[in-house]
């Protein structure tokens, strides 16, 4: 199967409502100054935001730069919301916010060959967006859905899948008093939870059904599966589901900064450090033992940690010395992680302020902006075989506030990915 990737640039439509914008397509050449080994960068779509600008920038493949999507991010240093589909991203800036899909086409070709008639068929990735107009600056993606916070009394619905392509969002969760979107805990049931400020509660049909956690401050929802992680005040708890009734479950942790912690998630894994330290953290959710614990590594890190992030089976990590390490899991929780590879970023000085950096992932490739020097490193994962693959220039001018890559999985993945 040939995967070329074509950047769908939009214009404004239906003012005033969700909407799916599309004009001129861009496609790279993947077959001419590609080899066939760049095929699983080329699906990808590496996007970013800068601080000089509200340009939403994609990485053309093509000519090796970053070119303008044709879309406002909204705000200068505009934040990425990825979903865990690996496939959508949404951008929250005063009175608007941007989806990003990146979406599968298929394509029938026929032809005949030795006399034959034979059918082929063929699919291609494009970059779509839509935008909505909304008076709230907040926004969640969880449980397949992206849910805006429009003001405090009502959070706007709309499932990952559907976001560039609805007219509007699905439904709306209308109750006054929220500080923080609304999660979609079971649409069949209009089942959901609740921020208020002072306590997270889970209601159905608009009746609280006494399911509450303290949470005055929110700071980290995590989307693992069928469970949600919730980073409220100074605890850590988990939310899901026990024959028909939801329950909060406390996660054990002797952390009292749950604040300062920055999260990677996959699947239902979730991994956790305090940046510019070397304490770095795995989350365990057992029925009988729940808990937030120190990672053990088998070789030391190399640095303090700028960043982390899941690829594949691989959890990667960046620190100030300018190395790019992945761990691999051993085969219970008792076995430490071991270093499955470890690179350096031959063209940034060591060491080097974290607030420099910035990593996204997907399942076979690592990419890096170093601000320090202006370039995007992209990495080929594969254990001992990793390598620095290209080194891209960042837009001129400009410093990157925020990165993420929008990928198909590759045969074989069974993890949804999340920046």
């Amino acid at each position: 199967m040939n995967l070329l990737l074509r950047f769908r640039r939009g214009s404004p439509a239906l003012a005033g409502l969700l909407c799916a914008c599309s004009a001129e397509t861009y496609s790279p050449d993947t077959d001419g100054g590609h080899s066939h080994d760049d095929e699983h960068t080329d699906n990808a779509a590496v996007m970013l935001t800068t601080h000089e600008s509200t340009n939403l920038y994609v990485l053309d493949h093509d000519s090796g730069t970053f070119a303008t999507s044709g879309h406002n991010a909204g705000t200068n240093a505009a934040q990425f919301s990825p979903a865990s589909d690996g496939l959508t991203t949404a951008i929250m800036a005063a009175n608007i916010v941007l989806f990003v899909g990146l979406v599968e086409h298929e394509e029938h070709e026929e032809h005949e060959e030795h006399e034959e008639h034979e059918e082929h068929e063929d699919s291609h990735y494009e970059l779509e967006f839509s935008s909505l107009t909304s008076s709230g600056n907040q926004v969640s993606a969880a449980f397949g859905h992206f849910g805006v916070l429009a003001n405090s009394a009502k959070t706007a619905i709309t499932p990952f899948s559907e976001v560039v392509e609805a007219t509007e969002f699905e439904t709306t969760i209308s109750q006054s008093g929220q500080t923080a979107p609304a999660v979609l805990l079971d649409e069949a049931s209009s089942t959901y939870l609740l921020f208020n400020g002072t306590q997270a509660q889970v209601y159905q049909n608009q009746v609280a059904l006494g399911i509450t956690l303290d949470c005055q401050q929110l700071h980290a929802l995590l989307d693992l599966e069928d469970t949600l992680v919730l980073a409220c005040d100074n605890h850590l708890s988990s939310l899901n589901q026990h024959d028909d009734t939801w329950q909060f479950t406390a996660i054990d942790t002797e952390l009292t900064n749950i604040a300062s912690l920055q999260w990677a998630t996959q699947h239902d894994e979730a991994f956790a450090f305090i940046p510019g330290t070397q304490q770095l953290f795995a989350l365990h959710l057992h029925d009988d033992a729940t808990a937030l614990e120190p990672l053990n590594t088998a070789q030391p890190l190399s640095g303090n940690l700028c960043a982390i992030d899941l690829a594949g089976e691989s959890l990667i990590t960046l620190t100030d010395t300018a190395k790019v390490t992945g761990l691999h899991a051993g085969d219970d929780e008792e076995t430490p992680f071991s270093t499955a590879f470890r690179i350096t970023l031959d063209e940034t000085l060591s060491p080097i302020n974290c607030d420099q950096l910035l990593m996204a992932t997907n399942s076979s490739n690592a990419m890096i902006a170093d601000n320090s020097i202006g370039k995007l490193y992209s990495i080929e994962l594969d254990d001992a075989l990793t390598h620095i693959h290209e080194r891209f220039p960042l837009p001129a001018g400009q410093t990157a506030a925020d990165l993420t890559v929008l990928a198909p999985q590759q045969a074989g993945d069974d993890h949804d990915h999340e920046h």
